[in-house]
């Protein structure tokens, strides 16, 4: 199930640089910890394993989503010190 969950953030990340390029970073910073949730709340009152699955993918998406979000913003607000960003992001 990770595999899955790991295959999907893969071929969803590059779509999701595109959307926050056009919606912009906010919504992406916003939206994807209260999706997350409503999910897991759901998963707690539905404990299912098809509920359990689909909360599993659900979740590995929108934590990539959210991740490239905030990746782009630190690169947004550090784009002029190149060496700060590099020790900001870890790399």
């Amino acid at each position: 199930l990770s595999s899955c969950a790991a295959l999907l953030d893969i071929m969803i990340s590059p779509q999701l640089g595109r959307l926050s390029d056009t919606v912009g970073r906010r919504p992406l910073l916003i939206l994807p910890p209260l999706l997350a949730l409503i999910f897991r709340s759901v998963a707690v009152a539905w404990p299912t394993v098809a509920v359990l699955v689909l909360v599993k993918l659900l979740g590995a998406t929108l934590s990539s989503t959210y991740m490239v979000a905030i990746k782009a913003s630190i690169a947004d607000d550090h784009s002029r010190r190149g060496e700060r960003l590099t020790g900001r992001l870890g790399l």
